[in-house]
């Protein structure tokens, strides 16, 4: 069965492709899909901190390779306080001044909050576009969930009837067609 007659028998008249875009896509579902999408957006926010504090932890390891002494605690003293600078300078895009700090606290601090917004922009980027593309799909996933519990039905009534029949049902039904 062919999708124009598939819809012809369930709508009990010939689609038009706009009334169909219309019945399919309606407010409803692009508001869901717009919710589904800040949803993903604002989780993707939070792993990009998590990303960002895990490079200032990363910049402030010992080096394996120096023959120099590593003072662990104090590394990890400057990764917590860059940390902080990290997250209170965090939504101002204004330069860290604090003179009492390190130039290395500093540099790793900036360098956090440029890759922490450069990721949340590829991460919106790819959701906007993304969402479009998900949109225009709406319309193929319902007559795809049609013509599956249509070809179900098909499968039940065959198998009800070679019940019947005596048969073990030896025909198989796929999307709709015997097999």
């Amino acid at each position: 069965m062919g999708r124009e007659s598939l819809l012809v028998s369930l709508l009990g008249r010939q689609p038009s492709k706009r009334s169909l875009l219309s019945d399919m896509l309606n407010r409803r579902i692009l508001r869901i899909k717009a919710f589904q999408n800040l949803y993903a957006y604002e989780q993707c926010k939070g792993a990009n901190l998590e990303i960002a504090k895990d490079q200032i932890r990363t910049a402030f390891l010992p080096d394996l390779n120096s023959m120099e002494f590593q003072d662990k605690k104090q590394l990890k003293l400057d990764a917590q306080t860059c940390i902080e600078v990290f997250t209170k300078h965090l939504s101002s895009k204004h330069l860290i001044s604090q003179s009492e700090l390190s130039t290395k606290i500093k540099s790793e601090a900036i360098k956090a909050i440029h890759t922490y917004h450069e990721l949340n922009r590829k991460d919106l980027d790819f959701l906007t576009s993304n969402m479009v593309i998900a949109a225009e799909k709406i319309p193929q996933l319902y007559l795809y969930a049609i013509e599956l519990l249509v070809a179900f039905g098909k499968h039940v009534q065959v198998r009800s009837s070679a019940s019947k029949s005596g048969r073990r049902g030896s025909e198989r039904c796929i999307l709709g067609r015997l097999i």
